[in-house]
């Protein structure tokens, strides 16, 4: 998980709240644009696992922070705010059976602690870091066993593809530099590939784990 800033709600949303009388996620038709606004703001990458996700309903399942279940639920069914993208939540092998649910999927109708898209919880996911194996780790007790336990995102397959895509890099800088030592300009350019400053560029699968990695360098 990363910190997510959410942006304004799509005009097909609000329109819709606006004008029908008892409106539901169920009823609203919408859904391509609403999507669309939810993996550009996430720059592409699912809202838990950080996978690399398109705007397809293949690809994506819109998400809600707080389950659909219940009155609670019904309320906020609509609120952009509760609104994230997720990636199907499922790993497969050749023959299409599931061998992992994770996400989403795993996490039904749960009530996570912790909303990526909401500022006042965004100092909870600083306490989030990975292992050399990509198992994650957490400071915080409850944090970790939601991700872990709950959404299922230290499952074998995504252990072994944030490694992946951390050593991708770490095999990059050795190409490059061997052992001379890397100046600390090398490592903000670096940075920068797996920072969304401007909360629209797209960014590489897993980035938060490649750039907590660069962070312990740059300190």
């Amino acid at each position: 998980m990363r910190p997510i800033r959410k942006g304004e709600p799509p005009t097909e949303l609000e329109q819709y709240k606006r004008n029908t009388a008892n409106a539901s996620f169920q009823e609203f038709s919408a859904k391509e644009s609403l999507r669309a606004s939810l993996v550009r703001e996430q720059s592409g990458l699912c809202c838990y696992c950080m996978c690399r996700i398109e705007n397809s309903p293949r690809s994506v399942r819109v998400e809600h922070w707080h389950p659909q279940s219940g009155e609670r639920g019904k309320q906020l069914e609509l609120e952009y705010q509760n609104l994230l993208a997720a990636c199907s939540g499922q790993i497969a092998n050749r023959q299409r059976k599931v061998l992992h649910s994770h996400c989403d999927h795993a996490k039904g109708n749960q009530l996570l602690a912790v909303n990526s898209a909401n500022a006042d919880h965004h100092g909870r996911l600083l306490s989030v870091s990975y292992k050399r194996d990509g198992t994650i780790h957490c400071r915080d007790p409850e944090l970790e066993v939601q991700l872990n336990a709950v959404l299922n995102l230290s499952n074998d397959v995504l252990k072994d593809r944030r490694k992946a895509a951390r050593d991708q890099v770490i095999d990059l800088l050795r190409r490059r530099f061997g052992t001379r030592r890397i100046s600390q300009q090398v490592w903000n350019d670096l940075r920068g590939r797996y920072t969304d400053d401007s909360n629209e560029a797209e960014l590489p699968a897993y980035a938060d784990v490649v750039l907590k990695w660069i962070e312990s360098h740059i300190r």
